[in-house]
């Protein structure tokens, strides 16, 4: 009876986990789920957390753009999240279509950081990353456009927001 009781809890993980990579597109379980893992909460100190955390971001329009810099170009630098700071680079995802890009996006804005939307969030779209194909931008400089989205928000520079 206790080992069942023990047991319990590890199902319902799976089940959770399961049931969020049955609900997520491809792109996100090939690519993002790989470090930020199915439910979005990465990895504390080695792969920063998307759930809950980038939301906050689309209240401004260069949010919109850094996210779509952020699939389309990586990021390589240093970051704080939550608290916890992280080192490395994000590859980019320019490999996938456009479509695919704004689902995997939309994915982890709508089911990953629902609380943190404005209330007239309107979905990314395809064009969005069509256009941003154009911007020539390096790793290093969507770290640097992060670090200016923060500034605007009015949060510390390489720290994550919590919507507003």
């Amino acid at each position: 009876m206790r080992l069942a009781l023990l047991l319990i809890p590890s199902v319902l993980v799976l089940l959770v986990a399961a049931t969020a990579r049955a609900q997520a597109p491809g792109v996100f379980q090939q690519r993002c789920a790989v470090c930020h893992q199915p439910t979005g909460v990465g990895i504390p100190g080695v792969y920063p957390p998307i759930a809950g955390t980038i939301g906050g971001y689309v209240w401004l329009p260069q949010g919109r753009a850094f996210l779509v810099h952020l699939l389309l170009h990586g990021m390589d630098g240093a970051i704080t999240s939550q608290g916890t700071t992280y080192e490395g680079l994000m590859p980019p995802a320019a490999d996938f279509n456009d479509e695919d890009l704004a689902d995997v996006i939309n994915y982890v804005l709508q089911n990953l950081n629902a609380r943190q939307l404005p209330s007239d969030f309107k979905p990314i779209n395809a064009q969005e990353f069509k256009a941003a194909r154009a911007d020539n931008l390096t790793p290093t400089d969507v770290l640097h456009e992060r670090e200016k989205l923060l500034a605007a928000l009015g949060k510390s520079s390489r720290a994550d927001i919590g919507g507003r």
